[in-house]
């Protein structure tokens, strides 16, 4: 997480920033020398230039002519540049192809530039938090007794007719569910940090808005913007609240919360930066990274329900298995539900159920 992203292009360049530390800074004028040297010389053995096994521990000074001076140098150096252009390629990978995605990310068109002085961007945990919905996507839907999603028609077509049906956006319109009214029971989200709003309208879109949908945010700027996004997204019967964590509604929420739902403020930091506040409060941690969070989980087996599931975005710093052992002790099974390097982040969303459920990990 980055302390202040007013634009996805400030934040592809920071990530872009991030990604030659690592891998070591490499001259314009070199990687054009060496793409065409790939060019000529690389075999195709399928891996697409991403680093494989294979590669790791080689000597590629054991590839230098010994006899050959200059040429020899020139040689190691460029398979040197190949491997770190090679791990940046590795590094640079997002989104895989094989996330499922049920319905489109939520619009969050009218956020600006200058909203995001003021508000966590969304970036690679954001999209990791949803995709990891959209992956649990049957899962959480069974659980609530909610139909299955039907496609009732392509993008594809949609795109050719060129028109909205009943006023809806082409987003609200590629899914419906079967079942009749009445026959789903009436579910309680609850996203703690609720930021831009865009996880929370994902959740409440992928359970047919179905329920009641609370965001709750320490930042008076984020709980604005998030309520336009659930506005924009159409989603009703839900309110955002400023607050500090879930203190005002410990009792009033008490095992009601079926899905919860936080990326908490993460980034390994003085204790003191968690105090300072506004745009700070989203991505300031204290030690490990952790003192935001572990002031909520001794709560959480109080407000999640029988079925709740609470859904949490960690770094390596966490120590996310001292999370789970901590979250055994409570009575909770843990899962990984999917994974990510982003840049020099080692993210990871981590599924928590109650352990008395039979087969509620799987």
């Amino acid at each position: 997480s980055l302390p202040c992203q007013p634009s996805r292009a400030d934040a592809s360049r920071w990530m872009a920033d991030a990604i030659r530390t690592h891998v070591g800074e490499v001259e314009d004028e070199d990687l054009e020398l060496l793409k065409q040297d790939e060019m000529d010389n690389e075999e195709d053995d399928g891996c697409d230039g991403i680093f494989s096994d294979s590669d790791e521990g080689e000597d590629t000074h054991e590839k230098v002519p010994k006899d050959h001076g200059r040429e020899g140098e020139d040689m190691a150096f460029a398979e040197t540049e190949k491997k770190q252009q090679q791990q940046q390629q590795q590094i640079c990978v997002s989104k895989p192809a094989s996330v499922p995605k049920p319905i489109e990310d939520p619009d969050i068109s009218h956020l600006t530039s200058e909203d995001f002085k003021h508000v966590y961007s969304p970036s690679e945990d954001t999209f990791l938090l949803l995709d990891a919905l959209n992956i649990d996507c049957e899962f959480l839907r069974k659980r609530f007794r909610l139909p299955p999603l039907k496609m009732s028609q392509t993008p594809s077509s949609s795109s050719n007719k060129g028109e909205e049906d009943n006023g809806e956006s082409k987003n609200n319109k590629v899914f419906s569910v079967q079942g009749k009214e009445g026959d789903v029971d009436s579910t309680v989200c609850v996203e703690v940090g609720v930021g831009s709003g865009m996880v929370l309208a994902h959740a409440a879109r992928l359970l047919s808005c179905q329920g009641y949908f609370l965001g709750v945010d320490i930042n008076p700027e984020a709980a604005a913007r998030a309520k336009a996004t659930l506005r924009a997204n159409k989603v009703c019967n839900s309110d955002v609240v400023v607050c500090d964590l879930l203190m005002p509604f410990n009792h009033r929420l008490k095992n009601k919360v079926d899905l919860m739902l936080f990326n908490p403020p993460y980034v390994p930091t003085p204790s003191s930066e968690i105090k300072e506040g506004g745009l700070a409060a989203a991505w300031a941690g204290g030690s490990k990274g952790r003192e935001v969070l572990d002031r909520l989980l001794p709560s959480i087996p109080s407000i999640l329900s029988d079925k709740g599931v609470l859904y949490l975005v960690t770094v390596e710093e966490n120590d996310p298995e001292d999370i789970s052992h901590i979250m055994a002790k409570y009575g909770f099974e843990s899962k990984e539900v999917v994974k990510r390097r982003a840049a020099n982040e080692g993210l990871a969303i981590y599924r928590y159920v109650r352990n008395t459920m039979k087969g509620s990990i799987e």
